[in-house]
């Protein structure tokens, strides 16, 4: 796709304004990829540019795929929103904790009293991870909010557990085939050692590389580990507007609107809440509630945000860890060019 070059000026002096070696912009509607901008570097010390079609690590963004894996599972009726956590409880396990009480549900909404996150790489498995924390009661309060990686593993733990197949399979072939998306894959991206797709970067704008020590564990990818291109994420989140929207798509009406509602309802009324996958909050220039999420694998970052009721989505990317308040102007100045 052409770029577009009110959304590669956007990027290209926010790049300028905040020393980050580049960014990608892209606006979407439930018809699909409306715009695309791009500006900046694949890496710091390399003239490459970046491309509209280069592949962008998503971070925590992609707990929302993860949440939509969910809901297709418990539209076979392998799972149930309601199915407790315990029954990933192994045989010489003699005693759940409590977790008997705590749902899939609760994991995908940052709710089941999980830490943020765990050693990983001391673990060889999601199945290994859930055996090991369901041998202690949940650390935090249950039904309280507190942003979990860890739930996140778990959630796909339980998917793996009914399904008999890899976290990574189900999204391949469950979520991103039907979508047609191509682009896309987990962890680090590109040849190793080359600089033929954007290089992550620490938060002080130093190279990170493009190989394994530059992403988070595999075990952690429900969490945060999938990258692809701009026009692909987009045909992800134009499918996400269409379910918001009550219209057709990869989801039944229904798992759309579990998936978008608030755990409290009250909450969304004084600012912010949590629903599964999406951050929930009411905004004047989205005429009512918008969804948000952003992420980073401490070397690249992403944020989106949806407005249903305006047909609406924004997604920036930049190939720099803590890059929140430089991405957080791009999506500002995108809402504000692109929204009347």
């Amino acid at each position: 796709m052409q770029g577009d070059q009110r959304l590669a000026n956007i990027a290209s002096r926010l790049v300028l304004q905040y020393h980050v070696p580049a960014m990608g912009i892209a606006v979407v509607t439930s018809r699909g990829l409306k715009a695309i901008g791009v500006a900046g570097h694949r890496k710091v010390d390399n003239p490459t540019p970046v491309t509209a079609e280069d592949q962008w690590h998503l971070g925590s963004c992609t707990k929302m795929m993860t949440a939509v894996v969910g809901a297709q599972i418990v539209e076979s009726g392998k799972l149930r929103w309601d199915t407790p956590v315990s029954q990933l409880a192994t045989s010489n396990q003699t005693s759940n904790h409590g977790w008997e009480s705590i749902t899939f549900d609760h994991l995908l909404s940052h709710r089941a009293g999980l830490e943020s996150d765990l050693d990983w790489r001391a673990l060889r498995s999601r199945a290994e991870a859930a055996s090991h924390i369901l041998s202690s009661p949940p650390t935090l309060p249950v039904g309280k909010y507190a942003y979990s990686n860890t739930g996140y593993v778990l959630s796909a733990a339980m998917c793996e557990q009914a399904m008999g197949r890899t976290w990574e399979n189900l999204l391949s072939q469950e979520v991103w085939k039907p979508l047609q998306i191509t682009k896309a894959g987990y962890g680090s991206m590109g040849k190793y050692g080359q600089v033929d797709q954007p290089w992550g970067h620490t938060e002080d704008g130093k190279v990170a590389g493009n190989g394994p020590e530059a992403d988070n564990p595999p075990i952690l990818g429900p969490a945060g580990s999938a990258h692809m291109s701009l026009s692909d994420w987009g045909r992800f989140i134009a499918d996400q507007l269409r379910g918001a929207r009550d219209e057709r798509g990869l989801l039944t009406a229904e798992s759309y609107r579990h998936l978008y509602s608030p755990w409290l309802d009250d909450d969304t009324e004084r600012g912010y809440d949590i629903a599964r996958g999406w951050g929930v909050a009411r905004r004047p220039w989205a005429k009512g509630l918008a969804y948000s999420h952003s992420g980073s694998n401490g070397f690249h970052y992403s944020v989106v945000w949806l407005a249903p009721a305006i047909d609406f989505a924004v997604l920036v990317t930049t190939n720099q860890g803590g890059a929140e308040e430089v991405t957080d102007r791009a999506a500002a100045a995108t809402i504000s060019e692109f929204v009347p």
